[in-house]
């Protein structure tokens, strides 16, 4: 079985899986150590077993356990701590920027620690009606009605299985195809050590036919694929949270703080901190040449 029949298999079984309790998570800028911040909303689901995880909540609750059925949602820039361990199937469904990514994680007894792991990406720009239920999730987190958060999971899954049918574009060619998925790639594991190398590995080519690809289809090299995301992620959290710099510099995939700077300055010409005050200063937009970005 490919990985697109697996994912939709998947779907169809949580379809007719009774769901629970839906945990809808919220934006804290005190973030637990170890945990991730991903700049796209997330929709889980345990098929099978228990999981727990750490996430903040409207009440104040960090640690969950979810079990066969329950859900998790977590909004755009908000924090989570998977744990790995236990017995457990796990779906999510992502909206991406222009895109659906569905996850699919099996942990065993056997294996503690590291899930057989597998992901399917849609291709093409999802339903409008993905973004509303979304939004919908993200705005109900404040007073959540389970019964009110359960029909907009169900309609989710919906939507992701009928995405995840829409046949592929047989026309576009197989080189191009592989480029989006190392580009899909690189936006999910970005905040991961990942370079050129890495992404030849992962995609069993060489890394000079990374090059060529990127060159040839993202009009730019890899290694600038990769600094753009970064630093897309970078300019997001300093415009939208109080984390230190250096904390944002380990959230974008930096190991070193100072390196991040560096990066950031010869980008924007301004430092990590001063960026930060201009996204809120007119008078230093205008001083150092600072666009205001806005979130769409």
């Amino acid at each position: 079985m490919d990985v697109k029949s697996k994912i939709i298999a998947k779907l169809q079984q949580l379809r007719h899986t009774a769901l629970g309790q839906i945990h809808l998570g919220i934006i804290e800028d005190k973030v637990v150590q170890g945990a991730v911040i991903q700049p796209w909303a997330r929709l889980n689901f345990v098929i099978s077993g228990q999981k727990n995880l750490l996430l903040p909540l409207y009440n104040g609750c960090k640690k969950i356990t979810l079990k066969t059925g329950d859900g998790q949602f977590s909004p755009p820039y908000s924090w989570e701590l998977q744990d790995w361990r236990g017995e457990f199937e796990l779906l999510c469904i992502v909206p991406r920027s222009n895109y659906l990514r569905i996850s699919y994680y099996s942990q065993t007894a056997t294996n503690p620690g590291t899930p057989e792991y597998s992901f399917f990406h849609t291709g093409h720009e999802y339903s409008e009606a993905i973004d509303h239920v979304s939004n919908a999730l993200a705005t109900l987190a404040v007073n959540p009605d389970n019964a009110v958060t359960q029909n907009l999971a169900r309609a989710m899954i919906k939507l992701a299985l009928a995405e995840c049918r829409c046949p592929a574009n047989e026309k576009i060619p197989q080189p191009m195809l592989l480029f989006r998925r190392i580009s899909c790639w690189v936006e999910n594991s970005f905040q991961d050590n990942i370079d050129r190398e890495t992404a030849a590995q992962m995609f069993g080519i060489s890394s000079g036919y990374v090059s060529q690809l990127f060159t040839r289809y993202g009009k730019r090299g890899f290694n600038s694929c990769l600094t753009e995301c970064r630093m897309r992620f970078a300019r997001r959290l300093l415009r939208e949270s109080h984390l230190p710099v250096y904390q944002i510099a380990a959230q974008c995939g930096y190991g070193n703080y100072v390196h991040f700077v560096r990066k950031f300055r010869e980008l924007h010409h301004v430092s990590p901190g001063i960026y930060r005050v201009a996204a809120n200063s007119t008078e230093v937009e205008r001083r150092y040449g600072i666009q205001p970005e806005h979130n769409h």
